[in-house]
C-alpha cells in the first residue's frame, strides 16, 4: 500500500507494521521540495487569523493536482508559465527548514512531499 504526504512541514511515524527502509517512531528527514509559489501581500492590517490568501490554491493542476502520483526527484510542471522542478532535500533533523530548503522570501508557499509504504493498512499518527 503507497501512502502520500504533500504540504507536510514536519512529521513523526508512529506506526506498527513494515515500512520500507523506515524506522518506527524515527523522524523523515530526505523529502521532494518544490517552490516557492508566490501568494498575495496583503496589508498586515487585513491579515487577522486566517492564513495568507492563496494557499488554498492547487498549484499541482498541470500534473493532475495535490493528489498526483507524477511526483517524483527532476519532474518538472508549469505554474502560472513558471516552470517548477521536484528537487531533494535532507534535513539535518526533524525539522524541514523551508528558508534552506525552498527560499527566503517572504508570502510564498511550497511543497514538502514524502512516500512511505506499509505492508497492510494501517492507523499512522501525523
Amino acid at each position: 500500500m503507497k501512502i502520500l504526504v504533500a504540504f507536510v512541514i514536519a512529521l513523526s511515524v508512529h506506526c506498527s507494521g513494515g515500512y520500507q527502509n523506515e524506522k518506527v517512531g524515527a523522524w523523515m528527514t530526505d523529502w521532494l521540495v518544490c517552490g516557492p509559489f508566490p501568494l498575495q501581500v496583503v496589508a498586515e492590517s487585513d491579515f487577522q487569523f486566517e492564513h495568507l490568501p492563496g494557499f488554498e490554491i492547487d498549484f499541482l493542476q498541470s500534473i493532475g493536482g495535490e493528489r498526483s502520483q507524477e511526483i517524483e526527484e527532476g519532474a518538472a510542471f508549469t505554474y502560472n508559465g513558471q516552470e517548477y522542478r521536484w528537487r531533494a532535500y535532507s534535513a539535518p533533523d526533524s525539522i524541514v527548514d523551508l528558508d534552506v530548503a525552498v527560499a527566503t522570501r517572504s508570502h510564498v508557499a511550497a511543497y514538502a512531499f514524502r512516500e512511505f509504504y506499509a505492508s497492510a493498512e494501517t492507523i499512522g499518527v501525523l
